[in-house]
């Protein structure tokens, strides 16, 4: 969004004022500044109504040459670009596919809409002149200026284009519609997440299924928290497998797993700490899957409800006939269940460290103070922005656990599997749900300490 960053200038107006020909201009150029800025800076761009594309026959009046069933109709509506400029249609537009494929080779082309300024085409002697527009045909995604209606996949030496048969399908030589854009309140939270890429999918499986993840989670965000999007609407993908460099413009957020980070070089590490030192956050996700921090979590889990069965509150009602004699189990049973409970939270404890402990390079880099998540205070953005949490998502039958430090957060358990449908096992939708909010936790949590970072950092000094 390129926001004018300097003050408005309008034309002071008195009994004495001559009006030229630039001071009329200046006048209409203020006021239509204005208008675009406000859309800018509250909106986003796409389609308001209409523009939708559908195949016809080749209009009367083309030759036979040109009959050849690549004709669609863009009918009437209006869209407004990224500038805040509407673009109105206002009647139905025939429109040629030129675009042919190689053999065999499909090709996918977009039709795109574009804003024409007037005064960009030099007419003369025109007291009115009429904004209009442009329909364009091009083998690359839109530009950031142009309004996608549709795309098509093209295959065939003589592609005949058709209506799609299963409008939520791709298909080749059908109009696809799915990739429209719409209008509407700006989402004021962009965030980039960065990721590297799997070296080795049979042996670093993990690194796959969190990319999947994270682009299920990335899904979700304009259903359950909107404000909150992703550039590009996925997930950043590293060039290489290795940290070395994170660009003139980081992620907000970069995953690592466990696997990743034992792995990471020197200079990688170093990379991530002036990342981190930027403003960055780093999400490090650890499998714990068939391991003995896996089963101390499971049995602390067990216990906890075992001994909640105990409550008054969860057991039984308050003032039951068989409250005497619940009394009397309750006071047997809970004891060594305190007991037992407090000896596998200590060897707990013990497991959690030991499984950081291989992470120490890169923590003693980073020089942070680990907090558990009993350890976050009530107002910790992670337990309530935007959504409020007491209790940590679960993932099989026990929740996963969380550490945070300035710029780190460490996720035991494979929080990512839990952000998308699973084939083998399918989720609860409560479960499923509450694992992609604490993800959206997560995100808002980074963007919140990289938009602080910035806000308070000096401006450059003029050369």
């Amino acid at each position: 969004m390129a926001l004018p960053f300097s003050p408005f200038e309008r034309l002071q107006v008195s009994e004495e004022s001559l009006i030229d020909a630039d001071r009329w201009q200046r006048v209409h150029a203020y006021h239509r500044t204005r208008q675009n800025t406000y859309f800018q800076a509250l909106n986003h761009p796409g389609i308001v109504h209409g523009l939708g594309v559908t195949p016809i026959e080749a209009p009367e009046a083309i030759s036979e040459a040109y009959r050849d069933g690549r004709w669609l109709q863009v009918k009437p509506g209006l869209a407004i670009d990224q500038d805040g400029n509407p673009i109105v249609v206002p009647q139905a537009m025939p429109v040629r596919i030129a675009s042919e494929p190689h053999a065999d080779v499909p090709m996918t082309v977009y039709l795109t809409l574009t804003y024409v300024d007037p005064d960009d085409l030099k007419e003369e002697n025109n007291r009115f002149v009429t904004e209009t527009f442009r329909i364009n045909e091009c083998q690359l995604p839109p530009a950031p200026h142009d309004i996608e209606l549709c795309r098509l996949v093209l295959t065939g030496a003589v592609p005949k284009l058709q209506a799609a048969p299963e409008l939520f399908a791709t298909t080749t030589n059908t109009v696809d519609l799915r990739h429209r854009t719409y209008a509407g309140s700006q989402r004021r939270h962009p965030v980039a997440i960065g990721l590297l890429p799997s070296i080795d999918a049979t042996v670093d499986d993990h690194s796959r299924r969190l990319a999947l993840g994270l682009n299920s989670l990335v899904q979700s965000l304009p259903g359950l928290y909107p404000q909150l999007h992703v550039h590009g609407g996925n997930v950043r993908l590293r060039g290489s497998a290795e940290v070395s460099d994170l660009g003139p413009e980081p992620p907000t957020m970069f995953f690592l797993t466990g696997q990743q980070a034992q792995a990471l070089t020197a200079p990688a590490t170093h990379a991530l700490k002036r990342y981190v030192d930027g403003g960055g956050t780093i999400a490090l996700e650890v499998a714990i899957a068939d391991t003995p921090l896996e089963k101390l979590m499971f049995l602390a889990e067990r216990l906890q409800q075992a001994m909640a069965q105990l409550d008054p509150i969860n057991g039984f009602p308050e003032h039951s006939l068989a409250m005497p004699l619940a009394v009397a189990e309750r006071d047997r049973w809970r004891s060594p269940l305190a007991e037992e409970y407090q000896d596998v939270d200590m060897q707990l404890k013990e497991q959690i460290q030991q499984s950081l402990h291989t992470f120490n390079p890169l923590m003693e880099l980073l020089n942070v103070q680990l907090q558990p998540w009993v350890g976050l205070g009530p107002t910790h953005p992670l337990r309530r922005e935007p959504f409020v949490f007491d209790a940590l998502p679960y993932i099989k039958s026990y929740p996963i656990q969380v550490l945070q430090g300035p710029g780190l957060v460490i996720i035991l358990g494979q929080l990512s599997d839990a952000w998308q449908r699973s084939t083998h096992r399918p989720q609860r939708r409560e479960s499923l749900r509450t694992a992609q909010e604490f993800g959206i936790n997560l995100l808002h949590y980074a963007w919140q300490r990289q938009r602080l970072f910035e806000l308070q950092q000096p401006l450059p000094e003029a050369e």
